[in-house]
């Protein structure tokens, strides 16, 4: 998956759940600079990511192409 791709995903999952990355960060109680630098950037980790998600009832799955 590309930077571009996964922030398209991104952006249409913030829209699934109905909030704003500034929301999710208030909620997740991190710091909205550093959370956009590594969303924009593609450079999240997998823990971080599934974290968040799998408290809005989505999960994170690796296939092979």
């Amino acid at each position: 998956m590309t930077k571009e791709e996964f922030k398209i995903m991104w952006k249409k999952w913030l829209v699934e759940i109905g909030k704003s990355e500034t929301e999710l960060c208030k909620e997740q109680g991190l710091k909205q600079q550093t959370f956009n630098a590594k969303t924009r950037n593609a450079t999240i980790r997998y823990i971080e990511l599934d974290d968040i998600v799998s408290q809005y009832g989505y999960t994170i799955e690796i296939r092979k192409k």
